[in-house]
């Protein structure tokens, strides 16, 4: 069963996942969402910087972005590629040399990078410590912001997968 999260106060809280994965150098997040309005997806974030994958109604794309407290590591998905009020398959993937993002089985090859983009980055790159481990919220200072959609079978895989494994 879904996850629906109201836009203004709904989130899961993700501390212990966190404390699981804090030290992977690769992985995977596979989830399907279907955003209605509101950005955030997943977050991690703190003074040692965050992990974060976003969703843009404006274009109708999604981003994950990292930083270690630094310039952040960022890319994000084509406009259109992550329509609103429909749900999506939604992977993103490491593999300890580079990132990849898939949706619905497809990886995303027209990706825009701003700021760095250092490809070898995962959760290693956070450096210090992890305040705020959302599924459906993040933090941004004083300000908190919400999804407003729903999220289904959130899962983690210790691997990069690949696009056999996403298909």
């Amino acid at each position: 069963q879904a996850l629906s999260f109201n836009g203004t106060t709904q989130y899961v809280d993700l501390k212990e996942l966190f404390a699981d994965i804090r030290n992977d150098t690769f992985g995977s997040f596979s989830l399907w969402v279907k955003p209605v309005n509101g950005f955030p997806i997943l977050e991690f974030n703190g003074p040692g910087g965050y992990f974060s994958i976003e969703w843009y109604k404006a274009n109708q794309s999604a981003t994950f972005a990292i930083s270690g407290g630094g310039t952040p590591i960022s890319c994000t998905t084509s406009t259109g590629s992550l329509p609103a009020n429909v749900y999506s398959h939604l992977v993103i993937s490491q593999d300890g040399t580079k990132f990849k993002i898939y949706i619905n089985g497809v990886e995303q090859t027209n990706l825009t990078y701003w700021a760095n983009s250092n490809p070898g980055a995962w959760f290693s790159f956070v450096t210090g410590s992890i305040t705020n481990s959302r599924l459906g919220a993040t933090v941004e200072g004083s300000s908190q912001y919400f999804l407003n959609g729903a999220i289904d079978d959130l899962r983690y895989y210790k691997k990069a997968l690949s696009s056999d494994d996403v298909a």
